[in-house]
């Protein structure tokens, strides 16, 4: 049987190069990516942060997977926490992450292969991640998640009934969409959804999807 990392192999391999390093152009500040999100549906990510991390206790330890550059790391630091984290497997990204938010901690890994302690995060999140993952592979991944935090699970992700391959940046087999709050409970019955919002694009049938868990 193939491990995760050999399923998602493919994906990992082009967003640790070339492929990852032209994402962070494209999306090289807050600002850029509120500006965008905001044209494409009228909310912005810190409108989505605002809302489902209001109310959570400051002092919470929070990991952010896939963080690329820590754009969202701008939007919880103007929230008041403290304790954050972010992992990314691209070398650039992190560098970049790193020169911009001197006191975050940041880990250069895979999700996948990364040696974080299990239950040591209040909070672990992905935005615009999960959807980049082979789906043959996301079981795992989502277990990888689940081990992480000890409380919390927050996503933000592309959102379709059913799984859905999306043509991306003219590649086939690295995005697909689907019903992730849906998915999170199959793989783990127990957890408790919180709080979940789906976000229609303008003039549009496309949705996504923010969605909290407690364990």
């Amino acid at each position: 049987m193939k491990h995760i990392s050999e399923i998602n192999n493919e994906q990992k391999n082009s967003w640790s190069g070339e492929f990852g390093d032209q994402y962070i152009e494209r999306n090289n500040s807050i600002e850029i990516v509120n500006n965008d999100y905001r044209k494409l549906t009228g909310l912005t990510y810190h409108d989505i942060f605002s809302e489902f991390f209001q109310d959570l206790d400051k002092n919470i330890m929070i990991l952010e997977l896939g963080c690329n550059v820590g754009n969202n790391f701008s939007i919880l630091k103007t929230m008041g926490f403290t304790k954050l984290y972010g992992l990314d497997t691209n070398t650039k990204a992190i560098d970049i992450a790193r020169s911009r938010h001197t006191d975050v901690c940041f880990y250069n890994s895979s999700i996948e292969e990364c040696k974080l302690p299990e239950k040591h995060f209040d909070l672990v999140f992905t935005a615009g991640v999960l959807i980049h993952v082979n789906p043959n592979a996301l079981t795992g991944i989502i277990e990888k998640i689940l081990s992480l935090t000890k409380r919390y699970v927050f996503g933000f992700e592309s959102y379709s009934e059913s799984l859905t391959e999306v043509f991306y940046q003219n590649k086939h087999n690295m995005y697909w969409k689907q019903n992730f709050p849906q998915l999170f409970k199959k793989i783990s019955p127990n957890l408790n959804l919180l709080k979940q919002k789906k976000i229609q694009y303008i003039n549009s049938d496309l949705f996504d999807v923010a969605y909290l868990f407690e364990l």
